[in-house]
């Protein structure tokens, strides 16, 4: 695991709403660290049933991109134990024909099936080949639909949704394909509790739920329009009733890069095949980056918390009330770009939150694992506090904030300072005492008023009473 641990800052953002009293306010600690990210979709797994859950992920990033399998061996500790092609791209994982070994869908310049050899193993010998589909699949899901006991395999290419149905050992043919916006592949569930499963896919501003109506055959039983003019909708995702009424809910991801902010449209049931948009989330997007969401039991209270986010932010939400949410959590990434996961890896009924980020310009890659502070307190029976002073900066080259890292040994005064590359005085960050601990601080690129500074180099000062330390920031455009 990374020595190097930080306790998220969490505060309260001018575009949403303070917490109240009814819930209580969630701080995450990061607990792991990879160089490299996920652009498309993340997956967690018991690839080889040994009890112990793997991330499945796909890196960008790094020297040798493609799919890997990380195995949580004990309380956050991650250990890669597998590697797949080059350049490749998790699309599903699953037991995809139901004879109890683990099948990995994976793109390179085809889809390939990857099949354990035994029980006990990892996805290690090629089984079958999907011819390539132009253009590229983003991502897909891995269940069985239509409940005949056969999995279906869901693929999206930004402009179709393609199901291939397992009909033999390691044998797979296409029964299926639906026209779509671009987006990282449908919402599954039985949405109106009546027995059969529905998924949920939009076609830009238009919202479509299919329903199973017999063996391979799917129908239109719901449709909407999304009521703001969106750029796309591409994320879609299903969660398992959030505010406690009875009733699931999927929701739609959806931007407005010309008016940058992203909406998060919640739908619920009102009747068979019926349904309504309940909520909505607006955050602010800046008119850039991606954004996913992902739901989860962060706070293991047996009900799912809603993990939202915009560039550079990520917030956790909380129902109160019937089809009502407050924010209970925020973590700050300084990332423009996130795709998102909520599983629990360590098996202590804490959902954790995966967060695999990138920006493009500088290019950087990366992707953290996130707890809440008091699972982790429980795993660690005290949180382990630094022996030393430090001071590191994530984006030391950046055209849009800088992520500022500190650590403390001691309980001290503590000032954070910016100065120019002639050593002006620029703007004070933190000036305040300090208990030891991790800390991090974002810098905006801004002076002390509130104007972008101009591209250059800059210098951060760390100064408490026993220890200084200066890094560089670099500011591009």
């Amino acid at each position: 695991m990374k020595e190097r641990i930080f306790l998220t800052i969490l505060i309260f953002s001018i575009f949403n709403f303070s917490p109240r009293k009814a819930n209580k306010w969630i701080e995450f600690v990061e607990v792991w660290w990879t160089q490299g990210a996920d652009p498309m979709g993340l997956a967690g797994y018991d690839c080889n049933h040994n009890e112990k859950m793997e991330l499945v992920i796909s890196l960008l990033g790094v020297n040798d991109p493609g799919t890997r399998i990380f195995e949580n061996v004990d309380d956050n500790n991650y250990i890669e134990r597998k590697k797949f092609l080059s350049h490749s791209f998790t699309a599903a994982i699953g037991d995809g024909d139901n004879d109890f070994l683990t099948d990995l869908v994976t793109l390179r310049d085809s889809f390939f099936v990857f099949e354990s050899s035994h029980f006990d193993s990892f996805p290690n010998q090629i089984v079958f080949r999907i011819p390539r589909i132009v253009p590229i699949i983003t991502i897909g899901k891995c269940v069985d639909v239509d409940r005949d006991n056969k999995m279906e395999i869901f693929l999206e290419n930004g402009s179709h949704l393609i199901t291939y149905e397992n009909t033999g050992d390691n044998e797979y043919t296409k029964i299926a394909e639906i026209s779509t916006g671009e987006g990282y592949g449908p919402a599954i569930g039985d949405f109106d509790l009546d027995g059969k499963m529905e998924f949920m896919i939009t076609f830009f501003k238009i919202v479509r739920v299919f329903e199973c109506v017999g063996d391979n055959s799917f129908k239109i039983i719901f449709e909407d329009t999304l009521p703001f003019p969106v750029s796309s909708a591409v994320v879609r995702i299903s969660t398992n009733d959030l505010d406690s009424d009875g009733k699931p809910e999927f929701i739609i991801g959806a931007d407005n890069l010309q008016g940058g902010w992203t909406k998060y449209f919640v739908y619920e049931m009102i009747g068979d095949n019926q349904y309504e948009m309940t909520y909505v989330f607006t955050l602010n997007s800046a008119g850039m980056g991606d954004y996913d969401a992902a739901a989860g039991d962060v706070d293991n209270d047996g009900k799912e918390e809603l993990v939202l986010s915009s560039p550079f932010r990520i917030y956790v939400y909380k129902a109160q009330g019937d089809n009502n949410y407050e924010q209970i959590g925020y973590i700050i990434t300084g990332f423009s770009s996130i795709r998102l996961l909520c599983y629990d890896f360590n098996q202590n009924g804490y959902d954790e939150i995966v967060v695999s980020q990138s920006n493009a310009n500088p290019p950087e890659y990366e992707t953290r694992i996130y707890e809440n502070i008091e699972a982790y307190a429980k795993e660690k029976n005290v949180i382990k506090l630094p022996t030393d002073f430090g001071l590191w900066i994530r984006n030391s080259i950046t055209k849009n904030q800088a992520e500022i890292n500190y650590r403390l040994p001691v309980q001290t005064k503590v000032k954070i300072s910016i100065f120019d590359g002639r050593g002006r005085f620029i703007k004070t960050l933190v000036n305040e005492t300090k208990n030891p601990g991790y800390y991090k601080t974002i810098w905006d690129l801004k002076n002390d008023e509130d104007k972008k500074v101009y591209p250059g180099n800059y210098f951060v000062q760390l100064k408490t009473n026993e220890y200084i330390e200066v890094k560089k920031i670099t500011v591009i455009r």
